[in-house]
């Protein structure tokens, strides 16, 4: 990229800005490229059972490699001459390899026959996934295609993608709950360095902050991603979504009430978690409910909610900063110090949190009546993965 800009000219050109555009467009669609490769090779190699566990352990990976291949720049580029340069062709020859060699390693076990439960713990299934026995009610005899387990949790018949999942009532709920949730976290990780000026933070202390929240954010994708699993038939999955949204509510309002330094500190903290959270139990939904053949896909829809929910919040946190009483210019920049710099923006993100909690219990209901409807019904599909 470098020699490429180089070639165009001085970086301040428009032209060099244009290829730099493109390449980083390039970036992205490698990076993006890779990552749902793996990601959906392994959803589908995995059992339901395992799925919450599989998803925040992949996409904990994604979430964390940029601060990885950071210090990899601070500690072994940054002190050195040309040191961007060196850094960016490092990551040019050991990219494209490990995703390479990854790619021949990763191995197809989608095809391997599961377990099958028996007539009585299809029945206790049932039980504890709180669906009401019907007097008609008879447990299949055999059913070779896929355990009654995955059944209880998916209720699912048929993979489904295109214009019949983005006009799925159940798919729109999930998208923008998510939206809500993971553009709250999204705000809040975009302006965590602005939120620690205007409370008077060091800035000392704004690189610690920042990595707080991405191992914060980390430590909830793995742990709602286990508990998801271990409660699976004692807690439906949007339960998760709903708790993430009272974390994420509860977090913006404390710093806009108190807004100080141990306040954003705890915040982070708690917005890590539910960020996470977010992002592991809504990709997971994902796959369980609308199959796993068409997974990149329907994830690249998912992926979206972030996107606009991110950017909406984003533009009005910006809009409110300027405009607050604590703001003023120092040189070609606007600063802002005080409460009023963020708290109305983490308000507005607060209630819309605990607003998404009443989109989770009509996911949950929809997700139940489902699950009452398809109970035991073979998922033909699952097998042919």
């Amino acid at each position: 990229m470098q020699f490429c800009l180089r070639a165009f000219g001085d970086l301040s050109s428009s032209s060099a800005y244009l290829l730099l555009a493109f390449f980083l467009f390039l970036v992205g669609q490698g990076s993006y490229g890779g990552f749902i490769a793996a990601f959906s090779r392994n959803i589908r190699n995995f059992s339901q059972a395992n799925r919450g566990k599989i998803t925040g352990a992949m996409i904990g990976g994604f979430a964390i490699s940029s601060g990885i291949y950071a210090q990899i720049y601070n500690f072994g580029f940054k002190s050195t001459s040309n040191g961007i340069s060196h850094y960016l062709l490092m990551l040019a020859i050991m990219l494209p390899a490990i995703l390479i060699i990854g790619g021949f390693l990763q191995l197809d076990a989608s095809g391997i026959q599961r377990p099958v439960a028996s007539a009585d713990e299809e029945l206790e299934l049932r039980e504890d996934s709180g669906i009401e026995e019907e007097d008609d009610f008879e447990p299949p005899i055999d059913s070779d295609v896929v355990s009654p387990e995955e059944n209880i949790i998916t209720g699912a018949t048929v993979d489904v993608t295109g214009r019949k999942l983005i006009f799925d009532p159940t798919f729109l709920i999930l998208w923008a709950v998510f939206s809500i949730g993971s553009g709250s976290g999204l705000m809040w990780i975009n302006n965590v360095g602005s939120m620690g000026s205007a409370v008077g933070m060091p800035a000392s202390q704004r690189p610690i902050i920042v990595g707080i929240l991405a191992i914060s954010n980390l430590t909830g994708r793995l742990f709602f991603g286990y508990m998801g699993d271990l409660l699976a038939h004692r807690l439906q999955r949007p339960w998760f979504l709903i708790i993430s949204a009272i974390i994420m509510s509860f977090a913006h309002l404390l710093h806009a009430i108190v807004a100080s330094v141990p306040s954003l500190y705890i915040s982070t903290i708690f917005t890590g978690l539910a960020y996470g959270g977010f992002f592991t139990t809504s990709v997971t939904i994902l796959s369980i409910l609308f199959g796993t053949k068409f997974f990149s896909m329907n994830n690249s829809f998912l992926s979206l909610a972030p996107a606009g929910g991110g950017l909406a919040f984003g533009f009005i946190a910006g809009i409110l900063y300027d405009k607050s009483d604590g703001s003023h210019m120092e040189g070609d920049e606007v600063v802002c110090s005080g409460r009023g710099c963020f708290g109305n923006s983490l308000i507005i993100t607060s209630v819309m949190c605990i607003l998404s909690i009443a989109g989770s219990i009509v996911l949950r209901h929809r997700i139940k009546k489902r699950l009452a409807a398809n109970v035991f019904q073979p998922l033909e599909t699952e097998t042919k993965l």
